[in-house]
């Protein structure tokens, strides 16, 4: 069993409010009021809370202990906004730390590094449309960051026209040249894997053919009698004094070993020589 989370609320499973993710945390718990139709008590909109309600849960002690000291979830949201909430500043300063130094990861698919950039581009001109990056910035931004498996492109990206240097006409090329490299690399496992299959199949049919001569042989053997013995199945009754008959002098008969193949063609010969 693995060990309790004490950064997390057992009761909601938000995590719990600390000095690095406020934003996040009032989200998490504003949508679990709105589930259990404790939001518009939180606003102070008159409307009586459910028995489950229960704010001091979903933060740490030391913030759960000064937080019970306010008697209304409203003086308890403005106490945490005070003392949490970034400035203005310093959250863009934040957004753009974060858009400006973000790198693609090691192994990360090439769509999933441009929508992260997306992403924090949306975040930084939400908090100030003025942030918003030139085109050609992002796009210098891109080519500068996905890492070296894309020289190739980056190198024909250089001779471009400078009008045709857009962040659009950038993640065009580079995500045309991933896509390739995907249906590369998923062509050669089928062609692996059918190689495979086909080598399966050709060493099964190889030990059917084997089997199957086996079998005849058997049976042959099965067919043939001893003109020693009388019996079916075996020539021992050729032996090596025994001598032939005149109308056989023609047949030279010595067994010295007993090999099957070898003993099988002394049998055809003799009885042809019969």
């Amino acid at each position: 069993m693995s060990a309790k989370d004490i950064t997390k609320s057992a009761a909601s499973g938000v995590n719990k409010l600390d000095r690095t993710n406020y934003l996040q945390c009032t989200i998490d718990v504003q949508l679990l009021l709105e589930e259990k139709g404790l939001w518009k008590f939180a606003r102070c909109k008159q409307v009586e809370p459910l028995a489950t309600a229960s704010a001091a849960e979903l933060f740490g002690a030391e913030i759960a202990a000064a937080i019970m000291k306010h008697d209304t979830t409203e003086a308890v949201w403005t106490h945490l906004k005070k003392i949490f909430e970034p400035s203005l500043i310093a959250r863009e300063a934040s957004l753009v730390e974060e858009f400006y130094s973000m790198r693609r990861h090691e192994n990360e698919e090439l769509d999933s590094f441009i929508a992260r950039l997306d992403k924090a581009e949306d975040d930084m001109v939400a908090a100030n449309d003025k942030l918003k990056p030139e085109g050609h910035i992002k796009a210098y931004l891109m080519i500068s960051r996905i890492g070296k498996e894309f020289e190739h492109q980056i190198q024909s990206i250089y001779q471009w026209k400078k009008e045709e240097f857009t962040y659009d006409n950038v993640c065009t090329v580079l995500l045309a040249e991933s896509n390739r490299r995907r249906l590369v690399e998923t062509s050669d496992k089928n062609l692996e894997a059918a190689t495979a299959y086909a080598s399966s199949l050709k060493g099964q049919s190889v030990k059917s053919e084997v089997n199957s001569a086996n079998s005849g042989d058997r049976a042959y053997l099965q067919s043939i009698v001893c003109f020693n013995c009388g019996t079916n199945g075996h020539l021992h009754g050729i032996v090596q004094n025994q001598k032939p008959n005149a109308e056989d002098s023609n047949l030279e008969v010595e067994v010295e070993d007993e090999d099957a193949d070898r003993v099988v063609v002394r049998q055809i010969h003799y009885q042809r020589a019969r």
